[in-house]
């Protein structure tokens, strides 16, 4: 059995972190909040302000309740700016949602959300991560 791909997940969200997880041995990096904030996504612009906002250190590991998820599924959040019920939920507010429901929910994101200070097209994200992939 051949050895199989890599992927390196969490905290990648530009080309300096794409380079590191190759030189590491990863295949390919599987990035995820920096597709967050971009104009493709259907999250809310509260949302991605909060992660433009965030910086590394901003977020909080938890397990109590994720939107979607089972009870006890371990996610990563911004914590609530306004803490209230709706703190007890973790998840992204989408388009559609109310603007109180983006400031009083967690939100996912990783631990690159610092790394993160535009909103940009998901085509030049990929083409600054692709980078990364040259050496």
């Amino acid at each position: 059995v051949a050895p199989l791909p890599v992927l390196a997940a969490g905290g990648i969200a530009d080309a300096a972190g794409v380079a590191a997880a190759r030189r590491l041995g990863a295949a390919a990096p599987w990035v995820g909040t920096r597709y967050v904030a971009t104009p493709e996504s259907l999250a809310h612009d509260l949302y991605k302000q909060r992660l433009l906002d965030a910086g590394t250190d901003d977020t909080r590991h938890g397990h109590f309740y994720s939107y979607g998820w089972p009870i006890g599924t371990p996610y990563r959040v911004i914590p609530p700016r306004r803490p209230g019920l709706l703190s007890l939920v973790a998840g992204g507010a989408r388009r559609q949602d109310k603007a109180r429901h983006a400031l009083g929910l967690k939100v996912y994101a990783g631990q690159g959300v610092g790394l993160i200070d535009t909103v940009t097209p998901a085509a030049d994200i990929t083409a600054e991560l692709a980078r990364g992939l040259v050496d």
